[in-house]
């Protein structure tokens, strides 16, 4: 299964409501696995957004 899995299964989604700051901010992500009921991510992960 897991070569199955391409990038176009993939999602990540950061909640970005608490944040009111400008400028670059780390947060943390959940991802998603589009498609395989028994597939997921494990571990912490994190993106590096600018907000104007």
């Amino acid at each position: 299964m897991l070569d199955e899995i391409t990038s176009a299964n993939l999602r990540a989604v950061a909640d970005l409501s608490g944040y009111a700051s400008k400028g670059d901010v780390s947060v943390p992500v959940k991802i998603y696995v589009g498609g395989y009921s028994d597939a997921g991510a494990v571990g912490d992960y994190q993106v590096t957004v600018h907000i104007k």
